[in-house]
């Protein structure tokens, strides 16, 4: 009921936004920068609605499989990727990117469900670290093979008592409310932690002026056992 409500809400405003834009275009007389505006602003709220919709199926998918299919994935080539992707929007949002990735890290898992879960935290990440800040992508091979990949940040950071709860659905810390978004992203990578049977951990991060930060980590054994999720 929570995440029904949560949801609701989320999708209500960006809805009634939409609508009140239309509503004054419509009120006034036809004017074409002001009518285009209205229509540029609809574009904006419908884009919010659809992102809304479709991390809700991804969710849903990840968790609804009863199993996944296995192959081997390059985790450091994956990596290499999204750090490729996200560094000028790092760089945009006035944030230092920083990518230290060990060649050849390697694990048995579902390539999307992990690339999906790696992006998300690194877009956390940028959404949520105040500008003049630091991210620092990183990915290790433990000792005992699989592989580690972190995410740290100059942000605000999530208190102790708060690391668990923001990682279900539809949780969002208050500072986050005002920056949109359903609260499914962290609930994603749990799920993809869970499916092959690794870890996600929040911990604190680099520190700065704005808090402790925060270091999320993601660990996937070397070769884990997929598991039926249910819906």
């Amino acid at each position: 009921r929570t995440a029904g409500y949560s949801i609701a809400h989320d999708l209500r405003c960006p809805l009634g936004r939409m609508r009140q834009a239309m509503e004054l275009a419509l009120d006034q007389p036809p004017n074409a920068q002001a009518d285009r505006e209205a229509l540029r602003k609809a574009m904006e709220e419908t884009e919010h609605i659809l992102d809304t919709f479709q991390a809700m199926m991804n969710l849903s998918r990840a968790q609804s499989a009863e199993s996944i299919k296995l192959q081997r994935v390059d985790v450091s080539g994956l990596a290499g990727d999204l750090a490729e992707f996200f560094a000028p929007a790092a760089e945009d949002a006035g944030l230092a990117f920083d990518a230290v990735i060990a060649p050849g890290v390697g694990v048995e898992g579902e390539p999307r469900l992990i690339m999906q879960a790696v992006a998300n935290l690194i877009e956390n990440a940028v959404k949520y670290t105040p500008s003049g800040g630091a991210i620092r992508f990183e990915v290790r091979r433990p000792r005992e093979g699989g592989a580690e990949v972190l995410v740290c940040d100059t942000g605000p950071g999530v208190p102790p008592h708060e690391r668990e709860r923001v990682k279900e659905r539809c949780v969002r810390l208050d500072p986050e409310r005002s920056q949109g978004g359903a609260g499914l992203g962290l609930a994603m990578v749990t799920v993809v932690a869970d499916v092959h049977r690794g870890r996600f951990v929040l911990d604190d991060g680099l520190g700065g002026p704005h808090g402790p930060g925060r270091t999320a980590t993601l660990v996937f054994p070397a070769t884990p056992r997929p598991r039926a999720r249910a819906g």
